[in-house]
Formats: C-alpha cells, structure tokens, sequence
C-alpha cells in the first residue's frame, strides 16, 4: 500500500512523499518545503536523488542489524527490519529534530518528542499501529539509537541517559570511555563524560544526553555530504567550510580528537561520531560537539601481536585511517602539558585493572604501548613547538 508521509525538522515540514508500506521503500517525492532543512546533502533537484537519499536516512534511523540484540528488538515489537521500527517509532530520536508520519494522522512535536516528554522503558508489546487509534506508548528512543553495541535510553527526573553495553566477551568497551573521559578531564578537552557502572551484575558506560529541545547534533557525514568536494584534502576542507559557518576555532577542536584517537587506539572514529552542534530553531551551527565514543580503543577486541613499540599506531575509518599519521596535520596545541600527559599511562592501567575480565598480562602490554605513544606524542609536540 502507498501512503502520504512527511518528514518534520519539529514542527517544521520539511518534505513530503510517498511510502510503500509494505516494503517501507520511498517511491516518489511529493513536495520539498524548506531543502536547507533536509537531512541529507542532495540539491541537485533531481528526484531519484532525494529518493535514495530518503531511503538511506531512514534505514539509518533504525537500530543496527550488528547489534546483538537485533533480532530480539524486532521479535518484541513486532518488526519485521530495522527499517519497519525506524517507521514505526516515527523516526524519532534524542540526537536531532527530525521525525516522521503518514499524513493521515496529526501528530504534534510538542506531545512526542524525547527531549520535552517523559518516556517508559520498553513496552514489550507490538507498536503502533496498535488497536488504539493513535496509541503512541511504544514510541521509545531505543528503536533509533545508532552504532552496534547494546544500548539503552532511561529517563532521569531532568536528565535523558544513555547506557551501553561492551560488545566483546571482556566488556572493555564501557572501561575505555570511562579512562578516556578521566584522561580529556586533566586535559581540559571538552566531552561527554561517561562514568561507569553496574546494572544487573553487568559493567556499563552512563552518559547524559549532549543535545536538549533547542540544539542536536549534526554529523561529521552529513557536512561531508553537503559541502565536500572529493578531490580536495578532507581535513582542511572540513575546517574551512566550519569556520564559513562560524566555527572559528574548529580546527582546535579536531586537534584534539586526532590526539586523544592516537593515545587510544581509537577504530572507532568515522563521520558519524564527530560533528556539531546546531541550534534547532534558528540552523546557526553553535559549537564543535563535545569529544564522545571511545570504546573501540585499547586493543578492545584483538590480541597484541608483535613488541609493544609495533603497536604505536592504529587505524580509524574517516580520512586518511592511520592515528599517526593524521598527527602531521595538527598545530601545536596551546593546551597541551607535557606533565600532565605523564598521568595518562597511570589512568589507563588503573581503568583497565578495574576489569576483572582482561589478563594482567594483557593489561601490562597496553599499559607500555599507552606509554609509547605519549612519548611519540610529547616528540611531535616538541616539534611543534620548537
């Protein structure tokens, strides 16, 4: 069946089309509202453009089929993809502003979304449409939550957090962003703090929400998309169109994740975990989002192979992958202490000793490369600063 839906930036229209719902595929674009409001980087006017670009935003609203409790999500709720749940669930979410419905029911930001409304844990029963007309109880922020670690999302009097699981059989996930929050703390690099904790008998990472009703998050992906040209360097052209929106100090900021990625070890880094943040209402791109998701570090899923000095470098997924080498594009950092960089090695042995699931053997042989890579680094920085 071919349904009218509408995607809303709150309670803004933003674009209209037509939905197969059995397929949940978009099939055609009725009208395009506002196109500086879309969440994606086509304005070439062509339709199959909007079309895929649709498909593709929607089919990242939903939750990862690489999560380890996937298929459960889809069994309780009666989904049959990620993109059913992404659908059902409206789309929405406690990164952005966006969301969507069939034209045929007159929703309301102010009444759904998870920013200003109380939300319940997850409703094991199956979601809208449900016998109720307009039963809304199991739209939950955990149906469009991305990356592929179990996570969870509780309402806190005030607060939204989020809650994640490890993924590997030691759970060193949650352990990680616990040691790079201590380490960004004595650094004085801006991030989301994430403290460890236990929920039934089970070691996880606790974070409040960076964004609230007036400000989301705008990915690294979404700026590439729009304003990137693929033949020029990524990171001068990043910082370039920022500063043309602007964000004067950007380039600072990304110093800072291209650093804290080298002392972690960080493979983790691609363009949907960094970005900024934007003003809801008015577009104004505010701020570099706070530094977040650090758990694919440390040798977290694999085994040390080779001496410790081997191991200096890692590799992410943005630009130009190895951690090393992206240290050839940084200034030296004002910031930056070669005394306090000397507690960065105590922190990470003591934040992995914590684990009880991980060898001390192991947790030595990440300790001495944690120290290498300090040295490497306070060697750049001398450098630089020569």
């Amino acid at each position: 069946m071919i349904e009218n839906y509408i995607l809303k930036h709150k309670e803004i229209p933003v674009i209209s089309f037509k939905l197969n719902t059995d397929s949940y595929e978009v099939e055609a674009i009725n009208k395009i509202f506002e196109a500086e409001r879309l969440p994606f980087g086509y304005r070439n006017g062509k339709e199959t453009s909007y079309i895929n670009q649709l498909n593709k935003w929607i089919d990242h609203r939903g939750i990862s089929e690489s999560r380890k409790d996937y298929e459960d999500t889809l069994y309780v709720t009666n989904a049959g993809s990620a993109k059913d749940l992404s659908v059902y669930s409206l789309g929405l979410n406690l990164t952005d502003h966006y969301w969507l419905h069939s034209e045929k029911h007159d929703y309301k930001w102010r009444d759904l979304n998870f920013f200003d409304n109380e939300f319940n844990d997850l409703v094991l029963k199956r979601i809208y449409p449900s016998d109720k007309d307009n039963d809304t109880s199991n739209i939950h922020p955990d149906f469009s939550v991305d990356g592929s670690l179990i996570k969870k999302w509780v309402y806190d009097v005030k607060d939204r957090i989020l809650i994640k699981e490890g993924r590997s059989d030691n759970n060193q996930e949650p352990y990680n962003e616990a040691i790079a929050s201590k380490i960004m703390k004595i650094l004085s690099i801006d991030h989301v703090e994430y403290l460890l904790k236990t929920i039934n008998n089970r070691k996880v990472s606790v974070c409040k929400c960076m964004v609230n009703s007036d400000t989301e998050f705008i990915t690294a992906s979404y700026i590439f998309d729009t304003q990137m040209n693929k033949n020029k360097n990524p990171y001068k052209q990043y910082i370039e169109i920022c500063k043309k929106n602007g964000l004067a100090d950007i380039s600072g900021k990304l110093n800072e994740m291209i650093i804290m990625d080298f002392i972690m070890g960080n493979t983790d880094r691609h363009k949907r975990n960094f970005g900024i943040i934007r003003d809801a209402n008015s577009l104004e791109w505010l701020y570099a989002a706070p530094l977040f998701d650090n758990g694919n570090s440390l040798f977290f899923d694999s085994t040390i192979r080779g001496s410790t000095k081997d191991n200096i470098d890692s590799y992410c997924k943005w630009f130009r992958e190895s951690n090393y080498k992206k240290l050839e594009y940084i200034q030296y950092p004002e910031w930056y202490d070669f005394q306090k960089t000397k507690e960065v090695t105590d922190i990470i042995h003591a934040g992995l000793q914590k684990n009880k699931n991980i060898s001390a053997e192991k947790i030595a042989k990440i300790t001495r490369i944690a120290e290498n890579r300090v040295k490497e680094l306070d060697k750049v920085m001398r450098k630089l600063h020569a």
